[in-house]
């Protein structure tokens, strides 16, 4: 592994990995840009691939940089239960804690609530929240929507995944990601049926979308369109629960 840093991109981690046939650029929301590249390039190339397309990968930051949502004390954002609050208060740290279905975070009156570790701790807090939330809600969910279809699955497991809404194994352990807490119900809904129906077909063949259209009653090309709209990585404010 090596770091460097490139002007106008700021720091880029390069990773060697035995199955990369070819550079991938990978830009990804509050993280550093990572570099995969395969056995047979230097580092040295690898660095000068990123110098050459510079344009093309400050381009995807600029437009990745404008969905990300920044918190205040004016934002409205709501997980399934709880609702957050942002103050200063007379504090020399920064908390937060949940209390009356409300997610409190205070940080001192000598801090801007814009600056990136305050931001970072908000984030982190509403994850916390929503795994908290995750570990009540789906499990039982899962069950419900297993028991009206006669479906069986073995364990669940309640993640943090940066890409994917969620997997099942071939022995139908499930993992679900927390971040589908903030998906509305008939998307949530979707993705734990989508996972069900694996226990059953493990592949998306015509088989597995007829099964899932009926577990759903109805067509779901609308809702496979519809939750390209959300991405686990990026908070938004709309809640429709």
């Amino acid at each position: 592994m090596k770091i460097s840093k490139i002007d106008g991109i700021g720091e880029v981690i390069y990773i060697k990995r035995k199955n990369a046939r070819r550079i991938s650029v990978i830009i990804q929301p509050y993280d550093t840009i990572k570099v995969s590249i395969p056995k047979y390039i230097s580092y040295t190339m690898a660095e000068s691939y990123i110098l050459d397309n510079r344009a093309v990968i400050t381009k995807k930051m600029s437009e990745l940089n404008k969905k990300i949502v920044h918190f205040d004390e004016n934002t409205n954002f709501t997980t399934k239960w709880h609702k957050l609050k942002i103050e200063q208060k007379k504090s020399s740290y920064i908390e937060y804690f949940c209390e009356d279905h409300t997610l409190n975070i205070n940080y001192p009156l000598s801090r801007n609530v814009y600056e990136q570790d305050i931001q970072q701790i908000i984030r982190k807090a509403i994850i916390e929240t929503l795994r908290l939330e995750a570990k009540i809600y789906l499990p039982e969910r899962m069950k419900q929507l297993a028991q009206q279809n006669n479906l069986h699955f073995n364990k669940i497991f309640i993640k943090n995944i940066k890409t994917q809404w969620g997997s099942c194994s071939y022995n139908n352990n499930i993992n679900l990601n927390l971040h589908i807490m903030r998906l509305p119900d008939h998307l949530a809904d979707y993705v734990l049926s989508h996972e069900l129906c694996h226990t059953i077909h493990k592949n998306h063949s015509t088989y597995f979308w007829k099964l899932l259209s009926s577990i759903m009653n109805e067509d779901v090309s609308k809702h496979r369109y519809e939750i390209k709209n959300y991405s686990p990585q990026l908070f938004w404010f709309q809640k429709n629960h």
